[in-house]
């Protein structure tokens, strides 16, 4: 393990929600339209559908916990709060989720 890697990791984790959804939009670099041509595999689309899922199970987790631990938050913890672009994945993947006929 390189000297600066533990440093860098541990910038990383104190980033906040917005700094972190921010960081990992610019790596991912989305596209503003996507490309009809583009095909997707069931099976790639199945495994989106259960990274959403786990995503959303985790975010709900830490506002369950922010919310019974108000002495955390007091500590600077932001409360993470649910971004239009977060519900609007969470919709797509419910949609995908029924064309695809599983309920999970």
């Amino acid at each position: 393990m390189a000297k600066g890697q533990p440093r860098r990791a541990a910038g990383r984790a104190a980033l906040t929600f917005p700094q972190a959804a921010a960081h990992l939009t610019g790596r991912l670099r989305p596209e503003a339209e996507a490309d009809p041509k583009i095909s997707i595999k069931r099976s790639e689309l199945k495994l989106a559908c259960a990274f959403v899922t786990e995503v959303t199970t985790t975010f709900k987790a830490v506002r369950h916990y922010l919310r019974a631990n108000a002495t955390v938050r007091a500590q600077g913890c932001p409360y993470p709060e649910y971004t239009p672009n977060f519900e609007r994945m969470v919709a797509l993947v419910e949609r995908f989720r029924g064309a695809l006929g599983h309920s999970r």
